[in-house]
């Protein structure tokens, strides 16, 4: 610990002796050093903001509505009226095609069908 109070003594007499010597390149270094510590410092604040703003507060049905826009396709969930299983999947074995009720966000009750489920794991899922 001692060592390193002398060396630090020993850095500031050199800084303090530059300074003396040559005042216009000490304010030069000055100058650019503190540019330097701004930029990053400029950086750094943009860099969280950035990963602020990642963060997303969007419902899912605004998710849901965003797809849409995007692809074209409108995802909707069905079941059957007289069931309780939901599907996304329009290649399911199971995709009701009449007497069913849709909804275009995932439903928060009732069972989702495990086919659909395979095959969205497998991105073999055409919704």
């Amino acid at each position: 610990m001692f060592g390193s109070v002398i060396i630090g003594n020993f850095l500031l007499l050199a800084l303090v002796m530059f300074a003396i010597a040559q005042p216009v390149v000490f304010s030069l270094v000055i100058f650019f050093a503190g540019l330097f510590i701004f930029a990053c410092l400029w950086a750094s604040r943009y860099a969280v903001l950035t990963k602020a703003q990642k963060k997303s507060t969007k419902t899912k049905a605004d998710l849901a509505r965003d797809t849409e826009e995007i692809t074209g396709v409108i995802m909707a969930y069905r079941k059957r009226k007289s069931g309780d299983t939901w599907h996304w999947c329009r290649n399911c074995s199971n995709w009701p095609t009449s007497g069913y009720t849709e909804r275009p966000t995932k439903p928060s009750s009732g069972e989702l069908c495990n086919e659909c489920r395979a095959k969205q794991k497998a991105g073999t899922c055409r919704s």
